[in-house]
């Protein structure tokens, strides 16, 4: 664990002492310092080593973030929050943004800055109608930052070299960017294919020197396996696929799982392997989990802001249990319990 640099003339890794618990970093711009959060806290260091020094502490789990010529750290909260400021010398961390629930915001993400260093480009995060990247000015108080959505996406974006680059579904793609009048130009053109995500972040980086680098997505497709814990074989259940967030149900006959990121919910008979679709949305949905009686539980809603169950056999309509506009469903169940779910503000 640990931030590890190496010098492009030097085939050695060394690790950067007191990063341990780091989850994300990103570079100042001279490339002599890294930001990196540990939990709640951001923190700096110099890549020549010495001991980590916090710039700021926040009251939930920091992101990642971008750091500016003058000194200046935008950073966010990884499931909650605007995008936040604090100086390189240290101080009370600033909103910038301000996350609106009644237009359908749920979060602000991954701010990149822009050539000038006063403006920077940011994945605001809710309803389809306000999900994609959006700019944002050091020089704006947070309600009033332009509203004005620059692509409709949620995956982030970053801009190199006069060109923005965003993922479209495993694609990188690149698009002209006017820094001045901050506006796209042109069409989008490929660059490279098969580009893994997560999600939110697409894996690559660019440089101003055009310098393109990425990785490769993983192969999807998986096999679902028993394996005997007491020594014995594994028996492969169903045709291999794409396997994500598997969930066993309570009497260990059937598993839910989502097909794809995004995408819907199935279930699979654990005796013959058939496969059986439960939803239709082909959302970002979380994973599905179980309630004692045989039902699944998912989140929904274009804010994820209602949970809703339905029988696992696909037998009758999805049930809406509990809605709040505002709030984010993390559904959750137990053996002995009925499904319940945890909300995040």
């Amino acid at each position: 664990m640990g931030i590890w640099v190496r010098d492009f003339e030097s085939a050695e890794w060394r690790r950067l002492p007191g990063t341990e618990n780091a989850i994300e970093f990103f570079w100042s711009p001279d490339s002599r310092s890294i930001a990196f959060p540990t939990g709640r806290e951001l923190k700096k260091i110099a890549i020549t080593g010495g001991p980590a020094v916090t710039l700021c502490e926040m009251p939930y789990t920091i992101g990642t973030g971008a750091w500016n010529a003058d000194g200046t750290l935008l950073f966010t909260g990884t499931s909650e929050g605007p995008v936040w400021k604090v100086s390189e010398a240290g101080g009370v961390a600033a909103a910038v943004t301000f996350v609106d629930t009644a237009r359908g915001e749920i979060v602000h993400w991954v701010p990149s800055f822009l050539p000038d260093g006063k403006h920077f480009l940011y994945l605001m995060f809710g309803s389809p109608e306000v999900s994609g990247i959006y700019v944002g000015s050091l020089g704006s108080k947070p309600a009033e930052q332009p509203k004005q959505r620059l692509l409709a996406t949620r995956v982030a974006a970053s801009y190199a070299n006069g060109y923005v680059f965003f993922m479209r579904a495993d694609t990188l793609m690149a698009q002209r960017f006017d820094s001045g009048k901050f506006r796209l130009q042109g069409e989008p053109v490929p660059v490279a294919e098969h580009v893994a995500n997560d999600n939110v972040f697409g894996t690559f980086a660019a440089s101003p020197s055009g310098v393109l680098a990425y990785r490769e997505a993983p192969v999807t497709n998986g096999q679902l396996t028993w394996i005997n814990i007491q020594g014995g074989g594994m028996t492969a259940v169903a045709e291999p696929g794409p396997y994500y967030g598997i969930a066993l149900s309570p009497d260990e006959t059937r598993v839910a799982y989502r097909d794809a990121r995004p995408g819907d919910i199935w279930t699979v008979d654990l005796a013959d392997g058939r496969r059986a679709r439960l939803t239709s949305r082909h959302s970002f949905t979380l994973n599905p989990v179980w309630s004692p009686d045989g039902r699944v539980a998912y989140p929904g809603g274009n804010l994820e802001d209602t949970l809703f169950a339905k029988d696992a056999s696909g037998a009758g309509g999805e049930k809406e249990l509990y809605k709040k506009a505002g709030l984010h469903m993390v559904p959750t169940s137990g053996p002995k319990m009925g499904v319940f779910c945890f909300i995040k503000p």
